[in-house]
């Protein structure tokens, strides 16, 4: 991603005022997604190695850490500079699950929900222009696993 991509989206995002946040509830459908992500998973372990078992296990685990993690956060936007809002979040998950839904590769359905980890890894941060960055690299890195 350019430098004048990255500016050209962070543009696009509102200005937080004072006292914005983001918190574990407004992140609920979010928790929820990871959630149902990992209990799909169950579907993949029968007739399959003990190997990607112990990977799709470890992927469970990445997901349920990172819902409980959201469930927690509180991100404080700083007043004057851009904030993400739950839409973007849930067009991002819907992204994400349109990709996922074509993937009939486990390790590429392990790799999509990895980068959606990594997504909201950052998103925890608070830090607008990271964000950005990450939601177009997530979008990059779906857009070259479902290839």
């Amino acid at each position: 991603m350019s430098q004048s991509e990255t500016v050209q989206t962070y543009a696009e995002i509102p200005t937080a005022a004072l006292g914005d946040t983001l918190t574990g509830v407004d992140l609920q459908d979010a928790v929820n997604w990871l959630n149902q992500q990992a209990d799909a998973l169950n579907a993949k372990k029968t007739n399959t190695s003990p190997q990607k078992i112990t990977s799709i296990a470890t992927m469970q685990v990445n997901l349920r850490g990172q819902a409980t993690a959201l469930n927690a956060a509180q991100i404080q936007w700083i007043a004057g500079q851009s904030k993400l809002e739950i839409q973007h979040i849930n067009d991002t998950l819907a992204y994400a699950q349109g990709v996922i839904n074509k993937i009939a590769n486990l390790k590429k359905t392990l790799d999509s929900l990895a980068a959606v980890i990594g997504f909201f890894g950052v998103l925890v941060t608070g830090s607008p222009v990271q964000i950005v960055t990450a939601g177009v690299k997530l979008k990059q890195d779906l857009d070259a696993i479902e290839t």
